[in-house]
């Protein structure tokens, strides 16, 4: 178990932040895309540098950076000063309540136990047809339950869209996904039929916004955003705590922006050149003729990917007023990632008119998340935590 090092809050100063990797993981390969099921006994630790987003799996930025985005050198400690962080932290924290996880992907899916921002647990588990994905999800929580570990609340943070007003009847339920399978399934249910627990429920974005508030980058932030830029494009907005809901939850993947270079036409099969139509994964690889893990920092393709983003950046500037823009997933945590372009874009497209912005500030505004690649697990734990605190309505 290992406590994350000191991260930034709204206003702080610049000051440097670990690399955050959960260390005490195990992972379970449930084979179950051919009713194979691993016994448990292949239960291993995963690789510190293992990427949970299952839409790319690039691997985490390596060098730490302040709340500004500079790079302040590598800031892993030995594993020796590890150990005696988590030592203090037991003797120094007061005791969290211990809640489990659900981080459902389109790939595969994590189960986790955590203590405030320390990931006890991690188990993954293959996202195939929802009985068996649901079904090895739920075992493992009753394995762990019946094992002693009385897990207070469950937050499942999944890949929507999901019905997320309390009033509806497909509340708690995945819905118009395309994802074969898996429209009109009712996750929440599932969990909430099993366990005499509150179970909290969300996008997985509007989860890692809530941990990166917690926990991360948006520490003491009345309005921030997270956006996971991988197979897809989505976001998670958060206001005084909150996630925000209304109709639906914020569908940015889908916002239809200016065009900087209209000769490439986009791939959403909805909209075309909506921003993941232009800026995901696979739209990035469409426009570069190869796969985004081959391109370097120089390729010409990312200052027109960046151009594309900085439109979103700018609007949520104006529309939202954030105090902080972060970037996760798959493409978002690639070193390759062009944060710095994005930055100077948007301030050429907001054109001087938010004076609270200039070259120093937009650092602090568009800027990595603190949390890496454990926004996503970490994000289950915080929804848990809200349901328990009863600060959502599907406690």
């Amino acid at each position: 178990m290992t406590p994350r090092g000191p991260v930034a809050r709204c206003g702080d100063s610049p000051g440097p932040r670990t690399n955050p990797e959960a260390r005490r993981l195990r992972i379970a390969a449930h084979g179950i895309g051919l009713q194979i099921f691993a016994p448990p006994s292949i239960l291993a630790p995963m690789n510190a540098g293992e990427a949970d987003d299952d839409r790319l799996g690039a691997e985490p930025i390596g060098e730490a950076t302040n709340h500004c985005g500079r790079l302040v050198g590598n800031a892993e400690p030995a594993e020796q000063e590890r150990q005696n962080l988590a030592a203090a932290s037991r003797r120094t924290r007061p005791l969290e309540p211990l809640v489990a996880g659900v981080e459902l992907g389109g790939t595969k899916s994590f189960v986790v136990l955590a203590r405030g921002s320390v990931l006890l647990e991690r188990v993954r588990v293959r996202t195939v047809d929802p009985v068996s994905t649901l079904r090895a999800l739920s075992d493992q929580l009753t394995e762990w339950r019946n094992g002693g570990d009385a897990f207070a609340a469950i937050g499942v943070a999944s890949f929507g869209p999901l019905g997320l007003d309390t009033h509806r009847h497909d509340f708690g339920f995945v819905t118009t996904t395309p994802k074969f399978g898996w429209a009109n399934v009712d996750v929440r249910g599932h969990f909430a039929d099993r366990f005499d627990v509150p179970v909290g429920f969300d996008t997985d974005v509007a989860g890692a916004a809530l941990a990166e508030g917690r926990w991360g980058a948006a520490q003491d932030c009345a309005v921030h955003v997270y956006i996971t830029i991988g197979t897809g494009i989505g976001a998670g907005v958060v206001v005084d705590g909150r996630p925000v809901h209304g109709l639906v939850h914020p569908e940015l993947g889908h916002l239809r922006v200016r065009r900087a270079h209209p000769e490439f036409a986009g791939i959403c099969p909805f909209h075309a050149d909506c921003i993941e139509g232009l800026a995901s994964g696979p739209a990035i690889t469409a426009r570069a003729g190869k796969s985004v893990e081959s391109l370097g920092p120089d390729h010409p393709v990312w200052s027109e990917v960046a151009a594309d983003i900085a439109e979103v950046t700018a609007l949520l500037t104006l529309v939202l007023s954030p105090q902080r823009i972060m970037f996760g997933g798959g493409v978002g945590l690639a070193g390759s990632f062009p944060l710095t372009c994005i930055r100077t874009k948007t301030l050429a497209l907001l054109g001087g008119y938010v004076a609270a912005l200039d070259a120093t500030r937009i650092e602090e505004l568009v800027a990595p998340p603190g949390l890496g690649n454990d926004a996503g697990p970490l994000g289950a734990a915080a929804l848990a935590l809200n349901a328990l605190d009863g600060g959502r309505p599907d406690s």
